[in-house]
């Protein structure tokens, strides 16, 4: 499967669940494997250097929150290999999910009404998958 495959195809993040707006596979160092609606972070590859050092020291993240695709959010929790936050700001309650493997970072926004939980568990499906096979 091409890396687009994991994003927009059958089984890939935006099929998993109807309320993710945008998604993304990006490699730790800032480079795009793949995106949907992320195009603002491809442009700027800083965004998601932030958003690796978070999980060594998220304290930054928690004080001040994210910067992320044009969007602020409230930093809730980094788990090992997993981080979770939430959109800020009046009715901006959309949730992001971000899970590391070996190369990369999968990453989600889910729209505004979207579970969180459901966004977790299409990123984790998708980020498990890529573990399981090297990546």
């Amino acid at each position: 499967m091409s890396w687009t495959g994991y994003i927009t195809g059958e089984g890939g993040l935006l099929a998993q669940y109807n309320r993710i707006a945008c998604a993304g596979i990006f490699g730790k160092n800032g480079s795009t494997y793949a995106q949907a609606g992320m195009d603002h972070v491809q442009t700027n590859y800083t965004e998601i250097l932030s958003l690796a050092a978070l999980f060594t020291d998220p304290a930054s993240g928690f004080s001040s929150g994210i910067e992320f695709n044009g969007k602020s959010f409230a930093l809730l929790r980094v788990e090992d290999k997993i981080l979770h936050a939430k959109g800020k700001g009046e009715g901006a309650m959309y949730p992001m999910t971000v899970q590391m493997t070996q190369q990369a970072m999968v990453i989600a926004i889910g729209h505004h009404d979207a579970f969180a939980g459901s966004v977790s568990a299409a990123v984790g499906k998708i980020a498990d998958y890529l573990e399981d096979n090297g990546f």
